[in-house]
């Protein structure tokens, strides 16, 4: 996976996530780091409703509030990836 040519808009180092912002394409991922005795890095693609209300977010100081839902959610199914979601590979 290669995010060296993105844009970090955002990093949650709690919750080990980043917004990264693909100049390039205009597309946006969610950075995650998965994993339990290994870690690793998943990029998962967003929506064009997800990157709204992200950037919503982030405008009124509150990027947390929908972010770490969706880098939970991105967790938990790290193994078998969100159903019918497009990952940076």
């Amino acid at each position: 996976m290669n995010t060296q040519n993105m844009t970090t808009l955002y990093k949650n180092i709690p919750w080990m996530y980043s917004l990264l912002h693909e100049e390039a394409t205009g597309a946006y991922y969610l950075q995650v780091v998965c994993g339990t005795s290994a870690w690793y890095e998943m990029a998962l693609r967003l929506t064009e409703a997800e990157v709204a209300l992200f950037l919503a977010d982030l405008a009124a100081h509150d990027p947390e509030k929908h972010m770490t839902l969706l880098a939970k959610q991105v967790m938990g199914q790290a193994s078998t990836g969100i159903a019918g979601r497009e990952y940076l590979r």
